[in-house]
């Protein structure tokens, strides 16, 4: 359990010591109460201690400088405010004032929910002042006997091929017929192993074949090409017609006027 340093003034030191101390001792606590103006003395190795500080909050306390040092100075992750009265100052921090101003001094049991509040801010104040924990030691044991069985199995694994015989395999590779002027090159056989060399056939350049024919120009011939005959015409005379007015159209849809055409016929 972590460290308790308590800081008061003279009119809680009993309360501090037999009250609040002995349950905290209780409740496997180291304690250690500071009182007086004479505590700005450890003020300069509280601030480096890995410990709760409690500050008590009285009637006397509200109105001491030495107690506004001490809570101005303490890291607010390790400082932890108590008050027995309602008044207390106003500064800056993290977490609220616990209120104490209804316990006596009586068993822990009859005040459940601000000894409750205590101990949870304490073990908050352990949580972010422990030191980070090593690596577990069977997880480093195990990564290193995996990374040696690792190694062994590599260089098993190099020796053994180092040690294999090397066995020479024949390929029969078909190269294609090639016509030349001289000679014709006719299919050969490749030996290739392991390591060992590789025979390698140059083929033939392009000026050797002979399979491809020259291309010659087709000998067709040529078109003669001569302009028709035409026939000359005639310029054509467009026709006259007669005009026709309004008077004419109108008298066109007059159907009196082919009944009197029927009659004289």
């Amino acid at each position: 359990m972590i460290d308790v340093r308590i800081i008061c003034t003279f009119d809680t030191l009993h309360w501090a010591t037999d009250s609040l101390g002995r349950f905290l001792e209780a409740e496997q606590h180291r304690v250690r109460v500071c009182y007086g103006r004479q505590s700005l003395e450890e003020l300069d190795d509280a601030k480096t201690a890995r410990e709760a500080v409690i500050v008590v909050w009285s009637q006397d306390a509200v109105f001491s400088q030495y107690m506004l040092d001490w809570a101005r100075s303490i890291s607010p992750i390790r400082l932890v405010e108590i008050a027995t009265t309602p008044r207390h100052p106003r500064i800056e921090r993290m977490a609220p004032v616990l209120d104490f101003t209804t316990w006596r001094g009586d068993r822990p049991s009859d005040s459940r929910h601000v000894w409750r509040a205590l101990l949870q801010r304490l073990e908050a104040v352990e949580y972010d002042t422990a030191p980070p924990k090593p690596p577990p030691m069977g997880a480093s044991i195990v990564l290193s006997v995996a990374s040696a069985l690792a190694v062994v199995a590599a260089g098993a694994h190099r020796v053994a091929d180092d040690g294999a015989p090397m066995v020479a395999e024949t390929i029969e590779v078909t190269a294609p017929v090639v016509v030349t002027d001289s000679s014709v090159i006719t299919p050969v056989q490749s030996t290739v192993a392991l390591g060992g060399a590789v025979d390698v056939m140059e083929p033939a350049s392009f000026e050797d074949l002979e399979v491809i024919a020259p291309i010659q120009a087709a000998r067709t011939p040529l078109l003669q090409v001569t302009s028709p005959d035409l026939v000359e015409l005639e310029p054509y005379a467009q026709p006259e017609l007669p005009s026709r007015n309004l008077l004419t159209f109108i008298g066109d849809l007059n159907p009196l006027r082919g009944q009197g055409n029927d009659e004289d016929a």
